[in-house]
């Protein structure tokens, strides 16, 4: 779906990077296994509670910490999703999330929510919270955003699901109370579709796009807890590409990680869109040569989406890729493909074959447009081991936009500065040891 908008704040270099991570605190971040790739992923109020008054919500904007942090959180990984430990309310109560760079909002399931997706997950139970707060207590949070009804029910609709349920406050936290937001405003699930969230690993969705795209100022959980720790506006994250080391990816809040990327590789690009990570796409290339996606639309844009396991467009875009590759499908052959580049200004970022092919169980779409071409081509020979590009055609998306999932991002580290609203790339490096 899949924050997995998104969590690591950058310092300059060259073209100007801020600051460095220096004795920062780290987390971990839990990673799916991709060897086999087999799916995509993306309150009941108690007026018991207090009331929360402007004068609370505006202590957590003057509740900074006298020194500036650095927060890193490793990362968890399994089956092409990768997702963090978050503590919501007090007494805590646990939960792992998505972190998701191409949604802006914190949703968990609710103690009230009999979906059999909610049941197979742990539920957020606000009774059992004494900081939690009702949102229809605070009349002026739901004015100013109108995806929240007056009642506080909200819904969302991702690309391959939807949910709905009600706006609430409470506390969150990263990891082990290391970075808290007093008074944090997220969706409580009452109602979730069984696909895909019956099938995830992990509770919910931690968004880390942009502001713009939350429900309100107070559910865009990076500005809210920038204004707590007096951390830089920005992040960094690291996608570890060795399974023998699984906790090495990386989301850094608050600079960026100097020893985990080529630092003269490191280039900026200016966002296009006031919701999104999303950037200008000149070009994109299969061997050196550009198979004209671009130049017919007009120009593309790139969406960089921590929650997308594959490199994820149009069906039009991705016929036009697996024509250009002319891969048959079997395993045996990747070593035989060209590599596919995506230009951005003047810069070439590429994927060898073994970065971008995967097994296809349970990839039906690229499967059947691979024998579909085949056939055109009169291959109509049975395939063993079957193989594809980590492709994911989405009738939803624009004919110029893909986003750039895992396979780009397990090979290139990225920087996302709120303030000045630009992405960061460069060549992740996955010999460093600066883990413990």
């Amino acid at each position: 779906m899949k924050t997995i908008v998104c969590v690591l704040l950058l310092f300059f270099i060259g073209c100007g990077i801020a600051s460095l991570h220096g004795g920062a605190p780290r987390y971990r971040l839990n990673k799916r296994d991709t060897k086999h790739v087999t799916r995509h992923r993306v309150a009941h109020l108690n007026s018991r509670h207090s009331y929360l008054s402007d004068q609370e919500l505006a202590e957590d904007d003057d509740s900074k910490e006298e020194q500036k942090g650095y927060l890193m959180e490793h990362l968890h990984h399994n089956h092409g999703d990768y997702f963090m430990d978050i503590t919501i309310g007090e007494p805590a109560q646990h939960f792992k999330v998505l972190l998701d760079t191409g949604s802006s909002n914190l949703i968990v399931p609710s103690i009230h929510c009999k979906s059999r997706a909610c049941l197979l997950h742990r539920r957020y139970n606000p009774d059992k919270s004494k900081t939690y707060r009702p949102i229809q207590q605070y009349q002026s949070l739901i004015e100013e955003s109108p995806r929240i009804k007056r009642n506080g029910k909200v819904a969302i609709k991702f690309q391959t699901g939807k949910i709905t349920g009600e706006a609430s406050i409470d506390k969150v936290c990263i990891e082990d109370q290391k970075g808290c937001v007093p008074h944090h405003l997220f969706v409580a699930i009452n109602k979730e579709s069984e696909h895909p969230f019956a099938n995830l690993e992990f509770d919910g969705i931690l968004g880390l796009s942009l502001p713009e795209q939350s429900l309100n100022r107070r559910s865009h959980f990076l500005s809210n807890l920038q204004k707590v720790t007096n951390t830089e506006n920005l992040f960094s994250i690291y996608l570890n590409n060795q399974e023998k080391h699984d906790n090495r990816s990386s989301l850094l809040i608050g600079g960026v990680e100097p020893s985990l990327f080529v630092e003269k590789t490191l280039n900026y690009f200016p966002i296009n869109d006031k919701k999104r990570w999303q950037v200008k796409l000149t070009s994109v290339h299969v061997g050196g040569k550009s198979v004209g996606i671009c130049e017919d639309n007009g120009g593309c844009n790139a969406i960089v989406d921590t929650g997308t396991y594959s490199i994820a467009a149009n069906p039009k875009f991705v016929v036009k890729m697996l024509k250009a590759l002319k891969f048959a499908g079997n395993c045996d052959q990747t070593e035989e493909l060209p590599p596919i580049s995506f230009k951005f200004g003047d810069v070439h970022y590429s994927l060898d074959p073994s970065e971008y092919v995967i097994h296809t169980k349970g990839n039906r779409k690229v499967d059947k447009l691979i024998t579909k071409l085949n056939r055109r081509r009169g291959k109509v020979r049975r395939r063993k081991n079957k193989c594809a590009p980590a492709l994911l055609p989405l009738k939803g998306l624009h004919e110029n936009t893909i986003i750039l999932g895992e396979p780009f991002l397990k090979k290139y580290y990225t920087i996302y500065n709120l303030d000045q609203r630009k992405v960061g790339i460069a060549l992740a490096k996955h010999d460093a040891e600066d883990f413990e």
